[in-house]
């Protein structure tokens, strides 16, 4: 059976979306913690702040770009 993985990718541009409709990263978070429910992701809560700190730039910088 192949597994449903959740890409840095998706992640990055989940964040970006959140920024862009609610100026923070609410929705990101419930996105996150739901697929972690579902089991459709297994990364833990630290690895993920690692990866929105690691692209905190791009995160922020096209999300507040597309609310414009």
């Amino acid at each position: 059976m192949n597994a449903v993985r959740i890409t840095r990718r998706q992640l990055i541009n989940i964040a970006i979306q959140s920024i862009r409709e609610r100026n923070n990263l609410s929705m990101f978070w419930e996105y996150v913690k739901e697929a972690q429910r579902f089991g459709l992701m297994k990364t833990s809560d630290h690895k993920i702040r690692l990866i929105l700190e690691e692209y905190q730039n791009a995160i922020y910088g096209r999300g507040f770009a597309l609310q414009e």
